[in-house]
């Protein structure tokens, strides 16, 4: 299979199936994050920004 198809065949095979999600189980899914884990997380970003991104 050549790169071209490959992305198409990818693209057709998103693109054709609709999904509806179930709001309970996307709650379910939200409450099982860790507030904690996200602001270390968001922290680590920063800093690696401030460090690898010049100020303009």
């Amino acid at each position: 299979m050549r790169k071209k198809e490959g992305k198409k065949g990818l693209y057709s095979i998103l693109k054709s199936t609709r999904r509806t999600l179930d709001k309970e189980h996307l709650n379910n899914l939200f409450d099982r994050i860790e507030q904690v884990r996200v602001d270390k997380l968001a922290q680590n970003l920063k800093a690696d920004l401030l460090i690898h991104i010049p100020r303009i």
